[in-house]
């Protein structure tokens, strides 16, 4: 029969659970770090160990997520950790030495796409989606995925599928106020911009945008994500001034979460640098020229990362 402190970890490893279900995370990361010190090393002490650093890197604590995952034992959770804060070759190694997995495919495919390695991460999503089998939520990502590659190829007739099959699928599974959705929604509307069908694509990243705030703030590195679709989308749509102002916040709240020197950064000061060089008189020729030397990539699309 187990000990009292193993059934008050198991207790509180539940209600932990049952906490981020109920979109209270911060909450929820607290009960599970009490449940993580109440469980002696061992099995049910790793998986406690891995939803901490799920929650974790959900809420953008990247740094902690990482350490938590690598005592964890999880290396597909640990490597897509890794290339979110831009760890690319340290996460390719990660998850090369991962056990093969549709899962671990899955993750390989999206490190892959962001390095610009097109074809092999085809072959990555390829291989992970004929072993998804039953499993809906990761057959969603796998689409989430493919739509985000083909985007990235340029190919936004292709994108427009499997970014619908995304959303609807996790729908289904999740329910409409999942943060997954919210991610979902995201990039679907980043391929309907590059159609130009803005007022659709409008409609699915403001949800997005106000489900991210909901769930985990307004400084999340999510929300900086939606925001610079929807500066995108305000710069295409003749609404300068606006996208600049939604570029700034989108800019301040990445380079607070992820450092002035991530990728991601430097994709949104370039739409940022972009906006203000259109921005008529009222541009600040100086501050846009600045931003403009700090980017690294010559992107006009916004950057579904």
């Amino acid at each position: 029969m187990p000990g009292w402190s193993l059934i008050r970890a198991r207790q509180g490893h539940q209600r932990a659970l049952r906490l981020w279900r109920a979109g209270r995370p911060a909450r929820a990361q607290s009960v599970m770090e009490r449940a993580v010190a109440r469980y002696r090393p061992g099995d049910e002490r790793a998986a406690a160990l891995g939803a901490l650093g799920e929650m974790q890197a959900a809420r953008g604590r990247y740094r902690d997520a990482e350490e938590t995952l690598r005592r964890a034992g999880a290396p597909v959770r640990l490597g897509d950790v890794q290339r979110r804060r831009g760890r690319y070759a340290e996460a390719e190694r990660t998850l090369r030495a991962a056990v093969d997995s549709a899962d671990a495919r899955n993750a390989l495919g999206v490190l892959l796409k962001d390095l610009g390695r097109y074809a092999e991460a085809a072959t990555c999503y390829a291989a992970a989606l004929a072993d998804a089998g039953d499993d809906r939520d990761l057959r969603a990502s796998i689409h989430h995925n493919l739509a985000g590659l083909a985007y990235a190829e340029g190919r936004l007739a292709d994108a427009e599928a499997p970014a619908r099959e995304a959303v609807a699928v996790r729908e289904a599974t999740r329910g409409p106020d999942a943060t997954e959705v919210a991610a979902d929604r995201a990039v679907l509307a980043t391929v309907l911009i590059g159609l130009r069908r803005h007022d659709e694509a409008e409609r699915h990243v403001v949800a997005a945008l106000d489900t991210w705030i909901r769930r985990h703030g307004p400084d999340h590195p999510e929300v900086a994500g939606c925001l610079n679709i929807l500066g995108v989308l305000r710069y295409r749509q003749g609404r300068v001034d606006e996208a600049v102002r939604v570029l700034r916040d989108a800019e301040r709240i990445r380079t607070t979460a992820l450092g002035p020197e991530h990728p991601e950064v430097a994709v949104v000061r370039n739409n940022l640098a972009v906006a203000l060089a259109s921005d008529g008189p009222t541009v600040d020729g100086p501050a846009a020229a600045k931003i403009r030397r700090s980017a690294n990539a010559a992107r006009r699309r916004p950057s579904l990362g």
